[in-house]
Formats: C-alpha cells, structure tokens, sequence
C-alpha cells in the first residue's frame, strides 16, 4: 500500500534430465553415426582421388611405351616411303606406291601426335590431382615392364572396406536412432532440480544463517495433444530410414557390379 520493498538473493540451481526412454542415448548415437558418415564421405574422396591419380599415371606410362613402338614404325615408314621415291624415281614403283607409303608415314605422325596430347592431358590432370599447376609438373618418360597382378577373385567381405558403402551403412544407423527419437517423444519427460542460495531484505543479513534458502522437486511433464504432429514425424523418419536402407541395397549391389566388371 505504498512505499518500496527490496530482497537481496544468490541463488544456485542445479537440474537434470533423467534419460529413462533413451533419448539422449539415441540423439548421441545419431550424432556420432553422422560423423562416421563425414569420415567415411572425405575417405571416399581421398580414395577416389588416388584411383584418379594411379589412372593417369598407367596412362602416361602406356603411352609412352605406344610412342617408343610409333617412333620405330615412324623410322620405318620414312625409309619405305624414301625407298618408294627412289624406284618411282628410277621408274620402278607407281604413283599409287608412293602415295601408299605416304599415307602410311602420316597416319603413324598423326597417331604419335595425338598420343602426345593425351600424354600432356594425363599430365596435367596428375598436376591438378596433387594441387600443382600444370606448367610446374613434368613427368619423365615411364616404362613398366611388368603391371601389377590383379587377383582373379577376391572375397567378398572386400567390400566392407569401401568407404562408399561404409558410409551407406552409417547413414542407416543414423536414420535408426532418429526413428527412437521420434518414439520416444510420445513418453513423459522427467526433471529433477534443485536450488539452494541466499535470500533477504537487507544487503547485511544476506549472508546469514537465517537468510539461508533451499528447494527442490521433481516435475513430469506430458504432451497429451499435438494434433497428429508426433505421428507425422514419427512417418516421416520411418520413411527417411526405408529410404536410407535401399540407398544402402542398392551401394552394394553397385560395389558387386563393378566388382563382376
């Protein structure tokens, strides 16, 4: 009825959430299948980089070992050809002769000069693949003498080390935990909290024994009407985790083909 009143307090809180449906247990084990899918996603780069790489370099080294087998059909070519002038002109060989082995010389020419371009291609795209300007690579002749074996047949369990479907699989286990969480949201949550601290009118008693205050409790609480929305974002993970699933079935059945390749 007038006049002005103050209270001094400092207080302390302190609550936690019991996980009694799993719910932080399943948002932790959705978060850390989504960070195995990023690790499984950047390997799967990683790796495609590197088969980009050894591709273009058996490219380099297959064309290389083409222009050595060219240059000596080139060589040859040319003294056919002077041969054929020779006796075209001694009045040996016909128009049609010479022309032939011209034909010859140039077609192997061209093949060599198209070689050099694809090289100079694979070159620059291995320049491009360690992050180097293509004017700053220059890769030396190559010559491989025996390629690396490829096995006939490898187990399939292979194919459990591709990051590809590594990360199919924990992109499932992803969507799994967030079917659980949606389940779950139909269940009470409970809380329990605590305070405890310091309260009084007066600046110089607030430290006192007396001014000593404390509380604490549970509290349960329940969404009893939502309209359908819990329903809805219960089918709509249910949906995301099929989905999930056959991009899984079908990574596999993928890595099986190109196996079979």
């Amino acid at each position: 009825f007038g006049g002005t009143s103050s209270s001094f307090s400092l207080p302390f809180t302190a609550s936690w959430e019991p996980d009694l449906w799993g719910r932080v247990r399943l948002a932790v084990d959705n978060a850390v299948a989504n960070a195995q899918v990023s690790a499984a996603t950047l390997e799967n780069a990683r790796l495609s980089a590197q088969a980009l790489l050894a591709t273009d370099y058996f490219l380099i080294a297959g064309s290389d070992m083409q222009q050595a087998v060219l240059a000596n059909t080139i060589e040859n070519y040319q003294k056919n050809l002077t041969l054929t002038m020779n006796r075209f002109n001694g009045g040996v060989a016909s128009k049609s002769d010479v022309t032939l082995a011209q034909t010859q010389l140039y077609g192997a020419q061209s093949q060599s000069t198209d070689l050099k371009i694809s090289r100079a291609q694979d070159e620059h795209a291995i320049a491009v693949l360690t992050g180097q300007p293509p004017s700053m690579v220059e890769i030396p002749v190559l010559v491989i003498n025996a390629p690396p074996s490829v096995p006939a047949a490898v187990p399939s369990v292979l194919l459990q080390r591709r990051p590809d479907i590594a990360a199919n699989e924990r992109q499932v286990a992803a969507a799994n935990a967030n079917v659980g969480l949606a389940q779950a949201a139909y269940y009470p949550t409970l809380t329990l909290s605590a305070s405890a601290g310091f309260l009084s009118p007066t600046l110089q008693s607030l430290f006192t024994w007396a001014s000593r205050t404390w509380s604490a409790g549970p509290s349960l609480s329940q969404t009893l009407f939502d309209f359908g929305r819990r329903g809805a974002q219960l089918e709509l993970t249910q949906a995301e985790y099929d989905s999930t699933v056959a991009a899984y079935r079908q990574t596999v059945l993928s890595a099986f083909q190109e196996v079979e390749d």
